[in-house]
């Protein structure tokens, strides 16, 4: 009742708690004010303007289109998506790889390349995927590359090859250009499969500055690497660029001898001083490889570029990260259930 609550209020202000107490209720008042008003202004000043739809939309499209065409892009990208194919090759540490990336066009074989490429060498591949480095480091020697509309990409290729050449001590590495064009006249020839081995070789050894245009140069680039105990990995894309058609029965040799013979001739080799990384399309494994083929693809599955529902989603996401327009995506992103991951594209929808 109202003259009960009356009573009490009287009792509480003659026994004077409310004076005595006054003093710190006001005290603490200011400084919770304070500390309000602080934060608001931090907010205020920190949050930017909200950015509006097109203007993250144009930011997206921008970042897409250098993606679109990995060779003609200005720069190899920095900080790609670290994709299952990429993490497998940086973990690829009890011996120098040899193996077969295989992807349908499109796929990103072309942007896999040249970032491997830009990374130098195994170790710097290892530290860009955040993977331990291997025990023995291995130089990462461009063979070929998608060059035919890029002047950019051709000139990184060409930097790469006269860096190992030097610190080989080897003469002026031959030109990627003039690497492609001898292979594309061999491939007028009607060579055995063991005789493109020792074309593919030479073009190795070619690019790594060992007598260019010598006959012979792949095997003495092996006894070099063994001798100085060095290591080196090839990295070879855009064969598809050195013919017009894979029914050519020339091309079919060509590429069986890159695909098959060539990898098991360099894992022949005592402590496997030479590696090698060759990124193909499926066209062009169903024209190298005939027989055995999804053993062969089953060799190969954990380089394989192919992309599931969920790789999707966190491409899209990395993307909208990566170009500014939204913030969707962090390292732990992959781990994610598909309904969180969907859940978080629909601000990018």
């Amino acid at each position: 009742p109202a003259s009960r609550w009356e009573g009490f209020s009287n009792q509480l202000e003659n026994s004077g708690f409310l004076q005595r107490l006054s003093p710190q209720i006001e005290t603490w008042l200011d400084i919770v004010l304070e500390e309000r008003q602080s934060a608001s202004t931090e907010s205020t000043v920190a949050a930017p303007p909200p950015k509006s739809n097109e203007v993250s939309r144009r930011e997206l499209a921008a970042f897409a289109s250098k993606l679109v065409a990995a060779e003609t892009a200005d720069q190899p990208v920095n900080d790609p998506l670290i994709t299952r194919p990429i993490r497998a090759l940086a973990m690829e540490t009890t011996q120098v790889p040899v193996v077969v990336v295989e992807g349908a066009k499109g796929t990103g074989k072309t942007l896999t390349a040249r970032y491997i490429i830009s990374r130098s060498d195994l170790k710097g591949l290892a530290e860009g995927v955040g993977v331990a480095p291997p025990p023995r480091d291995a130089w990462l020697l461009p063979i070929l590359g998608s060059i035919q509309t890029s002047d950019k990409f051709q000139n990184e290729i060409d930097v790469a090859r006269a860096r190992i050449a030097k610190l080989l001590g080897n003469e002026d590495p031959q030109r990627v250009g003039d690497t492609r064009a001898i292979l594309r006249e061999h491939l007028k020839q009607n060579h055995s499969e063991r005789e493109w081995v020792d074309i593919w070789l030479d073009a190795i050894g070619w690019a790594a500055g060992v007598a260019p245009g010598v006959p012979g140069s792949g095997q003495q680039l092996i006894h070099q690497l063994k001798t100085s105990n060095q290591r080196v990995v090839c990295v070879v894309e855009g064969i598809e660029e050195t013919y017009e058609s894979a029914t050519n029965p020339n091309v079919a040799s060509m590429l069986r001898a890159v695909l098959i013979d060539l990898p098991i001739r360099l894992r022949s080799e005592p402590g496997r001083p030479l590696g090698l990384i060759v990124f193909a399309r499926r066209d062009s494994v169903n024209a190298g490889v005939q027989q055995n083929r999804y053993q062969f693809r089953s060799q190969y599955q954990d380089f394989a570029l192919t992309w599931n529902e969920g790789d999707v989603l966190e491409l899209a996401a990395w993307m909208a990260t990566k170009s500014g327009a939204l913030d969707l995506w962090s390292k732990e992103f992959s781990t994610l259930p598909q309904s969180e991951k969907e859940s978080r594209l629909f601000r990018l929808w």
